[in-house]
């Protein structure tokens, strides 16, 4: 008879046994209370019949499985075969190496044309480009460029960063008008409570978007590479006491307010309502060429057609011969020791 046939048997003698225990004193004078007399004199309630059987189920079915698992162990080998598996599966994984696959970033569709009659027609005056259905200015291309020319002097370096700061903005802008058109009547009422004297710790703390928050909007001595030229654009015009309108980032929408400046630095607090929730998935795309440039003019947009990122093909799995590294790295340590003695024997020869 096996292990597991003879528990079956014994689980319901046992429990008959337990239950008419229960009917018998089990305490004899001078002796210790059972654990079910003390629960019985706490609870008032004795264990019954029903609740001892389901108790000793539970401890036959963790019985029924370790009988499994010991079985299972000795049909594949024991605990041996067990280990010899788990080594041969962790040995056979460091011998063969795959890199992994490089990230493509494919081109999305992004170009750069010429703008047609129709769409001419309805552009307002003084646009300069155009970029994924929105207009730019002559005014704010100017401002971002000229700022730029400060400390970049290719003409053509100039011309890239400024449509593609736009480009991220006025994306980021047309992804979800109605969001970006929401947030700005939001920040200039913010800016109204400013000019009438509101305490600025208040309006910041109530709607801006950036992290610098937790110091009131507070973002200390910034240089030029620390925010986006459209941003820098705005501060560095800004002399300390001076507050800006509301203006237009790759973010979002500002409130810039100068602290000081020193050198080619300023330190600004702002409060920041960004344009969507998609900001960032946004300037990802525009990032890979999904970016539509049009302007009437040929110089605007000469040099701006955006870069198709070649396929790569991912490569084929590199077999690790672990013999021959070792035998290099062998051979490598013995030239390294005979260079070693050889130099220390020039050495002695020259004293």
């Amino acid at each position: 008879m096996s292990i597991r046939s003879l528990l079956h048997v014994l689980v319901p003698l046992l429990a008959v046994s337990s239950i008419h225990a229960q009917t018998k004193p089990t305490t004899q004078p001078g002796s210790q209370p059972s654990k079910d007399k003390l629960q019985q004199e706490v609870t008032g309630v004795a264990e019954t019949p029903e609740q001892r059987v389901a108790k000793l189920q539970q401890q036959l079915k963790k019985v029924d499985e370790e009988l499994k698992h010991i079985t299972t162990l000795q049909q594949n080998g024991g605990m041996v075969g067990h280990v010899q598996r788990s080594l041969g599966l962790r040995s056979n994984k460091y011998r063969t190496y795959a890199p992994p696959a490089p990230k493509t970033r494919p081109n999305t569709g992004g170009r750069v044309r010429k703008l047609s009659d129709e769409e001419s027609m309805g552009l307002p005056a003084g646009t300069r480009l155009v970029i994924n259905g929105e207009p730019v200015l002559d005014a704010e291309y100017k401002r971002v460029a000229d700022y730029l020319k400060t400390f970049v002097k290719n003409e053509l370096a100039v011309k890239k960063l400024t449509v593609h700061n736009l480009a991220l903005q006025k994306a980021a802008i047309a992804e979800n008008p109605k969001s970006a058109k929401a947030n700005r009547e939001r920040l200039k009422l913010a800016h109204n409570r400013l000019v009438e004297g509101e305490i600025w710790d208040r309006v910041c703390q109530e709607l801006s978007d950036c992290p610098s928050i937790e110091k009131n909007g507070d973002l200390g001595f910034i240089k030029q590479a620390d925010r986006d030229p459209l941003f820098m654009a705005h501060a560095m015009a800004l002399e300390p006491g001076d507050r800006s309108n509301v203006i237009e980032s790759t973010e979002g929408y500002h409130v810039i307010e100068c602290l000081a400046k020193k050198d080619n630095s300023v330190h600004v607090r702002h409060v920041l309502v960004r344009y969507s929730d998609e900001v960032s998935k946004v300037h990802a795309l525009v990032r890979r060429g999904n970016v539509d440039i049009a302007s009437n003019n040929a110089a605007d947009i000469e040099g701006m057609a955006p870069k198709k990122t070649p396929v790569r093909t991912v490569p084929a799995p590199v077999r690790v011969d672990g013999a021959k590294i070792k035998k290099g790295a062998e051979l490598k340590k013995a030239e390294k020791a005979k260079g070693t003695a050889e130099k220390a024997k020039g050495k002695y020869k020259r004293d």
